[in-house]
């Protein structure tokens, strides 16, 4: 019995410094346990989101995937899913940007009930946006200059040249 107290102390420590959120919701989306992460990830105490259903806090664009993965997670025989990325408000009401892997899971006392792992991954995508954008809008100064400018390898290979530069070389 001590040992198994200890394996459950020790779980319980990894689980309340984890900085990835732990949730189990029921098949219908209610939440019957989130870990602590909650509050530095999405602002809501625990007692807040208890009891409610998951669903009703995910952006109603992302709402339809975020029910269908979540289903399809239930069905699959215990297999983690790859991850599925939306939008889930936050406690201030910004949209958080969270990515979820999920899974069944036979409980004991509810039955089958869904754990699901989440990060938030909203400064990840508005990083990669903005490169984006910046590689977007630098590809067009390269092809509107009225100079030639051409890319070329370490190697001295030309990786790309402009239309200006074509137009003069012919």
């Amino acid at each position: 019995q001590w040992a198994l107290r200890e394996s459950e102390n020790r779980f319980r420590s990894l689980i309340e410094n984890l900085t990835d959120l732990i949730s189990v919701l029921t098949p219908d989306g209610v939440a019957v346990y989130e870990s602590p992460a909650l509050v530095s990830l999405l602002g809501y105490e625990a007692e807040e989101l208890l009891g409610k259903n998951m669903f009703d806090f995910v952006h109603p664009e992302d709402a339809p995937g975020a029910r269908g993965y979540f289903s399809e997670a239930l069905k699959s025989a215990g297999a983690m899913l790859r991850p599925f990325e939306y939008r889930f408000r936050h406690k201030n009401g910004s949209w958080r940007t969270l990515q979820s892997v999920g899974k069944p899971f036979l409980d004991p006392e509810r039955g089958l009930v869904a754990i699901i792992t989440s990060r938030d991954v909203t400064e990840q995508k508005a990083v990669l946006e903005a490169g984006r954008e910046s590689e977007s809008q630098l590809g067009a100064i390269f092809d509107r200059a009225t100079i030639g400018i051409v890319l070329v390898s370490p190697e001295g290979k030309v990786i790309r040249s402009n239309p200006a530069l074509q137009k003069m070389l012919g």
